[in-house]
């Protein structure tokens, strides 16, 4: 990735560990470490590398440095069709970062630098080189179940939306799942082409599966943000089709007893 998209905090960081010093290369994650919903990303340096995590909900990062000559780190790469796995062997154990098919052809010429050679797998037993990329409907159903299931809550109303968007097709929807359960949010979005209507279709359906239980999260918020500057949204484009969603979801402004309970 551009070293001009890390986030500010890692970037203050690395300006007073690493004083005077540009990376060799920065690679982000497509989510946190070993699976776990979040950001992650690794800095490289000539000497040593950096890696910083955060799960969903979190301010702040875990950093953690690991040095070539002291932590002697085994480190290899697995590239599939639409995304990759950096591997970290470290005294502690192993770390495991999925990337995007961008970020790994990036991180494979950075291990080439150390001597490690790698090469797209023609087929793996989970994602066949027979796969093909989500229709566009598939695709935006994939996306929302993973909204739903960034707060590890899914509610009903949130699967009555992506019931509605798959169009009462079980095969839709049965194609999402498999989607949703293969891919990440950014896999499944660098599989797709859409359009500037498109792209809009696409956020406001996501608002509004996010906001669709009355709350929108900022786990939720935090995909969509994604999502917005994956696709370049501009930001009062995005915030437009927000503000509308938020007045259109606050139903108790028509109905006072809407939440009571009694």
């Amino acid at each position: 990735m551009d070293y001009a998209f890390l986030p500010e905090k890692i970037k203050s960081f690395l300006a007073s560990a690493k004083p005077g010093e540009s990376a060799l290369c920065v690679i982000r994650g497509s989510g946190g470490f070993s699976g776990e919903p979040g950001e992650s990303y690794v800095a490289v340096y000539a000497d040593m590398l950096f890696l910083f995590g955060k799960s969903f909900g979190d301010n702040d990062f875990i950093n953690r440095k690991v040095d070539y000559a002291e932590d002697a780190p085994e480190i290899s790469l697995s590239r599939e069709k639409f995304s990759g796995t950096l591997e970290l062997g470290l005294a502690d154990g192993k770390l495991k970062m999925k990337l995007s098919s961008l970020e790994a052809e990036n991180c494979a010429n950075l291990l080439k630098r150390f001597g490690i050679d790698t090469k797209p797998q023609a087929e793996t037993p989970d994602k066949p080189e027979t796969d093909s990329p989500p229709d566009l409907l598939t695709a935006l159903a994939a996306c929302m179940k993973h909204i739903a299931a960034s707060d590890n809550e899914v509610a009903e109303p949130e699967l009555r939306l992506i019931d509605s968007v798959c169009q009462g097709s079980r095969t839709v929807l049965e194609l999402a799942d498999s989607y949703f359960r293969r891919y990440s949010f950014n896999e499944i979005l660098e599989q797709i082409k859409l359009d500037e209507q498109q792209k809009l279709c696409f956020l406001a359906n996501l608002y509004e599966l996010a906001m669709s239980d009355g709350m929108l999260r900022s786990a939720e918020q935090r995909l969509i943000n994604e999502f917005v500057r994956i696709e370049e949204i501009a930001p009062e484009k995005a915030g437009t089709v927000r503000e509308v969603l938020l007045i259109k979801n606050q139903l108790s402004v028509l109905n006072p007893y809407i939440g009571d309970k009694t």
